[in-house]
């Protein structure tokens, strides 16, 4: 028992020597700047546009300082940010699970000294050290890592002109590589210069999920806005454009094999007063609850992913291939394949403009019953591809809407006379179904098959007959 109990002593002791050892030389093997710039190549598509370059690292045993700067042709070259990391490696008890850390860490983003020393002066007095971002972040490499970082309260006044920005706070938490639970919140920013303002509250960020940009894994994000209030004064008058409660949300979750994703965005209100006294042809424009959404629904997530990779490989290309863009088109019978299991797209549009109900929404179905040969561009192929589909479009407009959008009466009056659209009161309306390659309209079917009508051999006859003409009369 009591070799048992020393064996495990000493195990103990070695664990707590070693894992900061190695937590040490896991996270300098993780720091890869070749990798992450080869990353950031393909993701721009173009190669230097942005570059991370480390400036120094000095390790111990159970520390390191690291210095890298942000750097690339996007900035002509030039060091634009530095960031600093002093790390210590050991053992650290925290407030997340798994409440113990092998490192912690001291970081801090601040503007490069190359282009520090030429704007220090004119920066406000809590940044002219530069330091943009700080805080503190711990954890277990490649296991769990949380940081919470803040920027500075600032105020600055010159002349007629002043900033106010309340700390931006940022709380992350990595597990693995990419699952990241990120919020940030930005209680207030305003900006003044003469009359004129830029107002914006309580902004935050929520995301949550596999960020990597994969198709085939579950993430979400939601962008909000409380305020965004702008006065702008001109010659002649001014103008007021406020937006209330924005809100951009997105979600992705895959199950079976098959993808969801939505795509909202929203607000209570937009607003533009103001501007009929600036501009006399013009008047107040007020937008209630404007909200509009993509969504993909039963999507193979595999075939996607495939495509997006794809995608990626030839954008990799273009910088010393012009010609890798033509690639593109090979994708075309994977982008159709994602149709095969009877994916459903759909788009929704709806506002209240100056009172005027504005709605539209379409649903492109897929039908899994039918089955389309490989693909070629045929004109059976393209007959099949679009005997295929199923959409429902759905729209309906208030008069006063098309009047502020300044629709022409005469487009109504065709589009009426030949049944795509009605009227109801003050309300126009038109809805349409395509299946089985049949247009139907208010539920009659249009005198042709098809996406789209065909020329029709009378017009070709017309032309045949316009260029007989035109032979006739040419000068010798």
């Amino acid at each position: 028992m009591k070799k048992i109990l020393a064996a495990a002593i000493i195990a103990v002791a070695v664990i707590a020597i070693v894992a900061p050892i190695v937590s040490g030389l896991v996270m300098s093997r993780a720091l890869d700047f070749e990798k992450l710039n080869a990353k950031l190549a393909q993701q721009l598509g173009s190669e230097g546009q942005l570059e991370f370059r480390q400036l120094s690292y000095d390790k111990s045993l159970f520390g390191a300082k690291l210095v890298y700067a942000v750097t690339g042709d996007l900035f002509d070259g030039h060091s634009m940010l530095e960031i600093e990391s002093d790390v210590s490696f050991g053992w650290y008890l925290t407030s997340d699970s798994p409440f113990v850390a092998l490192f912690k860490s001291r970081d801090a983003v601040r503007i490069s000294g190359e282009a520090l020393e030429s704007i220090r002066d004119e920066l406000p007095d809590a940044i002219k050290d530069g330091v943009l971002l700080e805080g503190e972040s711990a954890g277990i490499p490649y296991l769990l890592t949380s940081g919470k970082y803040a920027t500075r309260d600032i105020s600055y006044e010159r002349g007629s002109n002043s900033l106010q920005i309340k700390p931006l706070t940022i709380d992350i938490s990595v597990k693995g590589k990419s699952d990241i639970s990120l919020t940030a919140e930005q209680p207030y920013i305003e900006f003044k210069e003469g009359k004129e303002n830029f107002k914006i509250s309580e902004i935050a960020l929520k995301t949550n999920g596999d960020l990597s940009g994969r198709l085939d894994k579950d993430s979400e994000a939601e962008f909000t806005i409380a305020k965004i209030d702008i006065n702008v004064n001109r010659r002649g008058g001014s103008a007021h454009p406020s937006v209330d409660n924005l809100k951009i949300k997105s979600a992705q979750k895959v199950k079976g094999g098959l993808i969801d994703s939505v795509v909202e965005f929203s607000a209570d209100k937009f607003s533009l007063l103001g501007v009929k006294n600036a501009l006399p042809d013009q008047q107040d424009i007020i937008v209630d609850k404007p909200y509009f959404a993509f969504s993909i629904v039963k999507a193979d997530a595999k075939t996607l992913e495939e495509i997006q990779k794809r995608i990626e490989v030839i954008q990799s290309r273009q910088a010393n291939n012009r010609r890798a863009d033509e690639e593109i088109f090979g994708l075309v019978p994977d982008i159709i394949a994602v149709f095969d299991k009877g994916a459903i797209f759909s788009n929704t549009i709806s506002f209240s403009l100056n009172d005027a109900p504005v709605n539209y929404y379409a649903t492109l179905t897929t039908d899994p019953q039918v089955t389309l040969p490989a693909f070629n561009l045929s004109k059976d192929y393209i007959n099949s591809l679009t005997g295929k589909l199923i959409i429902d479009v759905n729209l309906s407009v208030h008069q006063t809407a098309l009047g502020l959008l300044e629709v022409p009466e005469l487009f109504l009056g065709m589009a009426e006379a030949s049944g795509f659209i009605k009227r109801d009161g003050d309300v126009w309306k038109s809805e349409a179904h395509f299946e089985k390659d049949q247009w139907n309209i208010h539920g009659e079917p249009l005198p042709f098959k098809g996406l789209f009508p065909e020329q029709t051999r009378q017009y070709d006859d017309y032309e045949d007959d316009y260029e007989d003409d035109y032979d006739e009369f040419e000068l010798d």
